[in-house]
Formats: structure tokens, C-alpha cells, sequence
């Protein structure tokens, strides 16, 4: 008898845990880190008394957000590139919701360094092929037909 309830409740257990986008999972920075960042955070109280914010859902919308934001931060503080971040803030840019508005200015500028980031990476990985690829240098060539030849 104990074991059906038991097996019900992790059933219940596993849509809640899907339903909330989570941020902790774009990244390897810890969980407790992020929340402490959240917790110190200046936007923290600008969304907790945002009048526009009437239903708990759009609340809760601006604090993922918001943490979302501060996991790009510390990853960019670490010169990590993380695409999903990246992907997931321009989508909240794109569909212009009431949580972008509220922190507006700092996703910009968190798209901004992402996209700079990207693209620095984008040139290293270039200079890594093109090393690769020039690694056989005309004076190489030469000696090697000098050899044969």
C-alpha cells in the first residue's frame, strides 16, 4: 500500500521539475552561486517591486531572467562562450516581453559581450586552422624537392 503513493508522488515530482526554464542548467557555474548572485543582485529588488508585474507568473518570469542574466555575467567573467545563454536571451529580445523590458539594458549588454565572445573564440579557432593549414611552408616545400630532387 505505502509503495503506490510513494510512486504517485514521484510521478507528480517530475512535470514540476520540467516546467520552469533553468538557467543553472546552461552552465557549470553551481547553482548556489547563481542564487547568491541573485540574492545581492541590484535588479533583484527593481523586479520584486515592479507594479507592471501582476501575476506571480510574470515575476517569477523576470527572475529567471535575471538569473539567466547574472549565469552569462559570470560566465563572461571566465571568457566562456555558451551558446544556449546566448540563444535563450536574443529569443527573450526577440518576443520584447515585459521581463526584457525591465532589464533591457543589462540583457543588451550581455548579448553584446556574448556575441563579442563568440566571435573572438570563432577567431581563434580560424587562426587554429590556418596554422594547420600552413604548417607546410613554401621553404618546406623546397627542401622537400631539394631532397628528392
Amino acid at each position: 500500500i505505502n509503495n503506490n503513493p510513494d510512486k504517485s508522488n514521484s510521478n507528480e515530482l517530475q512535470p514540476n521539475q520540467e516546467q520552469p526554464p533553468n538557467p543553472k542548467n546552461t552552465s557549470i557555474i553551481p547553482p548556489q552561486t547563481i542564487q547568491e548572485n541573485y540574492n545581492n543582485d541590484k535588479d533583484k529588488s527593481t523586479i520584486e517591486n515592479n507594479s507592471n508585474s501582476t501575476t506571480p507568473e510574470q515575476k517569477e518570469q523576470s527572475e529567471v531572467l535575471l538569473k539567466l542574466i547574472i549565469t552569462a555575467e559570470l560566465l563572461i567573467k571566465d571568457n566562456q562562450f555558451n551558446p544556449e545563454l546566448l540563444s535563450q536571451l536574443l529569443k527573450e529580445k526577440e518576443q520584447n516581453t515585459e521581463a526584457y523590458q525591465l532589464l533591457k539594458e543589462r540583457i543588451e549588454q550581455v548579448i553584446n559581450e556574448l556575441t563579442n565572445l563568440q566571435q573572438k573564440q570563432n577567431k581563434n579557432n580560424d587562426s587554429v586552422v590556418n596554422n594547420n593549414k600552413s604548417d607546410i611552408s613554401p621553404i618546406k616545400i623546397f627542401t622537400i624537392i631539394g631532397i628528392i630532387g
